[in-house]
């Protein structure tokens, strides 16, 4: 009979690599306790989180899973890292951010994204959608109404754009242009605007995703078996140089945090990572959001 105890993760996907080398290092460490992983996507996280299965750790690409989650299920969760919407595009084609409305806007091109109901990639790309008209009036039914925008599985289907976490991009080696920051949910100084974007992942009315900067985020569970366990997993997983790998730098604590070391981590800027095929899109960004700041300040001076 096996007496061992196990650390049971649930982790979103896109954190498959990350998991699974900490997990390496973290049963080397605890020869006392075997830690297990189950790899989900959002939605598949959130029910399984609520309706009672136990897990010491989850690991989450929308820190929002956490805060659907407080006060019954979790008391606290800690924000490692962020992230932003890109558009990958397939050999051959050219793409940038000077260009991305025009060659989105042609019928003929095929555009996908992962499913909305399972994935926080694939409701964060409607939702990058839905804010398309901070850029260009009328850009969001361009997007959500294309002919050529197609629900796909991971890795299913190859076509000529795609929404995707730009780390994703970066870790694969696919070429890909940023969208302006008003719509690529990566600045949390745009949280506002970001909120006016929805997604019901369920479709009962129940679990309402609204958008903001998407923020990935570590929980202990109220039912975890295995705490202190958990801790020392997340250190280990939080090694791992994220910047590096074109994650977006974050420390934030929201309730009770699940780490040992309570203090604010050092905030570095991440280094800049093209794309094959990058130009300088500093200047577009700023015009972007001059004009929605812009549209924003008589509301403001108003009240």
């Amino acid at each position: 009979m096996n007496d061992m105890k196990e650390l049971r993760i649930l982790a979103d996907a896109c954190f498959s690599a990350q998991v699974g080398q900490a997990l390496k290092r973290f049963n080397a460490s605890h020869p006392e306790i075997q830690a297990v992983v189950s790899i989900a996507g959002a939605k598949d996280c959130l029910q399984q989180l609520k309706t009672g299965d136990v897990y010491d750790l989850a690991i989450l690409a929308d820190s929002g899973v956490a805060a659907a989650m407080m006060p019954d299920h979790t008391d606290g969760y800690y924000v490692f890292a962020g992230n932003s919407m890109v558009l990958a595009y397939a050999p051959g084609k050219i793409l940038n951010a000077k260009n991305w409305r025009e060659k989105l806007s042609d019928p003929k091109v095929s555009i996908s994204h992962l499913e909305p109901n399972a994935h926080s990639v694939g409701y964060a790309a409607l939702m990058a959608c839905m804010l398309a008209d901070s850029v260009a009036p009328g850009m969001s039914c361009t997007l959500l109404n294309h002919p050529g925008r197609k629900v796909v599985a991971a890795d299913a289907e190859v076509t000529d754009y795609a929404f995707a976490y730009r780390t994703e991009c970066i870790a694969k080696k696919i070429s890909y242009a940023s969208l302006p920051d008003t719509m690529d949910l990566s600045n949390p100084a745009f949280n506002a605007h970001y909120s006016t974007a929805k997604h019901d992942l369920t479709g009962d009315g129940k679990n309402i995703v609204q958008a903001s900067a998407i923020s990935h985020a570590v929980t202990i569970p109220l039912a975890a078996k295995e705490p202190e366990a958990a801790r020392d997993f997340i250190e280990i997983f939080l090694e791992h140089n994220f910047t590096a790998q074109g994650f977006q730098p974050r420390s934030e604590i929201v309730g009770k945090s699940p780490r040992r070391i309570h203090a604010a981590l050092e905030v570095r800027k991440p280094p800049r990572v093209q794309s094959a095929n990058y130009e300088d899109e500093a200047d577009v960004h700023l015009l972007q959001r001059a004009r929605l700041l812009h549209r924003q300040q008589p509301a403001a001076e108003a009240g």
